[in-house]
């Protein structure tokens, strides 16, 4: 029964380390696929501003591993693993890594950090500071930083100064972008209500729940 006990929970662990690095080596494609079909979906532009900036958050990444250059040291003899934007990959002791595996800073951290630096700046400038959206992703920035980090794909400071410049352009990004976003926010929450003429040629406001019109006014 303990053997079991302790198959499952190696099981466990294992699928989860896995699920783990599977979304964080992912974070970069996610955060332009998943708000892009959100704004396609309901149509509103909110999620594509969120993945232009992931877009953009991306070429700073870019311009900066191209101008540091830092690449990765491999230990003698052993098999050497290729992190990418996409994905991530093992070539043998004796291959020689593409001449552009630049490590500093991670594109992965830097992604999580730049959309916990836009909600940061969102609720800087709202001066609405919520404790539960904070907590959550700020752990998500750990969370990635530590998969890239255990996977081997980048140093503690390569995730460190990644997750740092992030959250900074996710700050800038917001202010820059802050009219646009919430205007959009007002659209959304205009369509909450509608005002419908009566007979009597005064507005009595209804409310839209679940696709169904609810009147709020007297017949």
């Amino acid at each position: 029964m303990e053997d079991k006990g302790k198959i499952v929970g190696e099981w466990f662990k294992k699928s989860s380390l896995t699920a783990l690095q599977s979304f964080s080596g992912a974070i970069t494609v996610i955060m332009i696929v998943i708000p892009s079909l959100f704004s396609m979906l309901f149509g509103n532009a909110k999620g594509g501003l969120l993945a232009m900036g992931s877009i953009f958050n991306l070429v700073i990444n870019m311009m900066l591993k191209f101008t540091i250059k830092q690449k990765a040291e491999y230990p003698i003899g052993i098999s050497k693993k290729i992190c990418t934007l996409f994905e991530d990959y093992i070539i043998s002791a004796g291959a020689e890594p593409p001449s552009t595996d630049f490590r500093m800073p991670s594109a992965h951290t830097q992604t999580i950090g730049f959309v916990f630096g836009f909600f940061l700046g969102r609720m800087i400038v709202n001066k609405q500071f919520k404790i539960s959206r904070f907590a959550v992703l700020l752990f998500l920035v750990a969370l990635v930083s530590w998969s890239r980090y255990n996977v081997k794909c980048h140093t503690m400071p390569q995730v460190v100064v990644g997750a740092v410049i992030g959250t900074a352009l996710g700050i800038g990004y917001y202010y820059m972008i802050r009219n646009y976003y919430e205007l959009e926010e007002k659209a959304e929450a205009d369509t909450e209500n509608l005002c419908l003429a009566s007979d009597d040629n005064e507005y009595k406001c209804d409310v839209i729940k679940d696709g169904y019109v609810i009147r709020s006014g007297d017949d």
